[in-house]
């Protein structure tokens, strides 16, 4: 009998350390665990972040080509403007210099009929 008891208080002592050990591995778990939670909840703030920054980003990029294709549209509206005053003014100098033409013939007939008198 006090064979029997020893042996079951050797027994308990065994147990009362591996649940003391198990007690410290539960303990480094949790925190291990309440950690990478925390890593986690962390990694989601950020992701959630930089969706924000980069819808943020996409909507003033959408807004940057919107106003480049403004820019590009007035551009060749004022170019086609320009061809068209380019032409016009060259159209009024080859009339202006037929005008001119014409009026030094008609100065130059006008001497001549003036030199036979």
């Amino acid at each position: 009998l006090a064979a029997k008891v020893r042996y079951q208080a050797a027994r308990m002592q065994v147990l009362q350390e591996q649940v003391a050990q198990l007690r410290e591995q539960l303990a480094l778990r949790s925190e291990e665990a309440a950690a990478a939670s925390a890593a986690a909840k962390e990694a989601g703030a950020m992701r959630a972040k930089s969706e924000r920054v980069e819808k943020s980003l996409r909507a003033a990029l959408e807004k940057e080509k919107e106003k480049a294709e403004e820019k590009a549209a007035r551009a060749e509206a004022l170019e086609r403007e320009l061809a068209t005053a380019r032409r016009a003014a060259d159209e009024a100098q080859r009339s202006g210099g037929a005008t001119a033409a014409d009026a030094r013939s008609k100065d130059v007939r006008l001497s001549r009929a003036l030199e036979e008198v």
